[in-house]
């Protein structure tokens, strides 16, 4: 019987290996770039999907708040919102100079003035919402931090369902400089 050499058949293994392994890069190669590429694609998506808006983002105009007594606790703001494009719905507001912002509805009835809390409203570019001082929707401020000054900023962000929130930064407008200003549009 014949002995099989020693060794004869290692560097067909070892071409095996190496060829193998060669193979084995190729493929790794080939789906790392595969992988890459998906998730290149992936987070183009995502961050095309993330520049699309809903719907254009509310305009505001018009916007102040009137001033306060020295104790005063509360305040109020007006503004107007548009959209060019689609609907919005304001779901509320916030500033540092109060402890909440509250969007409220006045009536006066009888001779008597009624202020109900609203959870939300609806602009849509068919229909702005106009807040004015004398009657209807206004931002209330509650629990104020210190006077509402004429003539000083107040910071203000608004809140919307599916939008981005909206900071804006509103004038503090005197009452004769806002009874001026509305007297001029009529």
């Amino acid at each position: 019987m014949r002995q099989p050499r020693q060794g004869h058949g290692a560097p067909r293994r070892a071409g095996q290996i190496s060829a193998g392994l060669t193979a084995l890069r190729t493929i790794a190669s080939t789906a790392s770039r595969w992988l890459a590429s998906l998730a290149l694609l992936s987070l183009a998506t995502v961050d095309a999907t993330a520049q699309e808006p809903l719907s254009a983002a509310p305009h505001v105009e018009q916007a102040f708040a009137l001033p306060t007594p020295p104790d005063a606790t509360t305040g109020a703001a007006y503004l107007t919102l548009s959209i060019v494009k689609g609907d919005a719905v304001l779901t509320g507001a916030s500033t540092p100079m109060a402890a909440t912002v509250e969007l409220h509805s006045m009536q006066v009835t009888q001779e008597r003035m009624q202020m109900h809390r609203i959870e939300q409203l609806a602009i849509s570019s068919d229909a702005p919402l106009t807040m004015a001082p004398g009657g209807g929707p206004h931002l209330m401020l509650i629990g104020l931090t210190q006077p509402l000054t004429a003539g000083d900023k107040l910071p203000l962000t608004l809140h919307f369902l599916h939008q981005n929130d909206v900071a804006i930064s509103i004038p503090i407008k005197s009452y004769s400089d806002t009874y001026q200003d509305n007297s001029k549009s009529l």
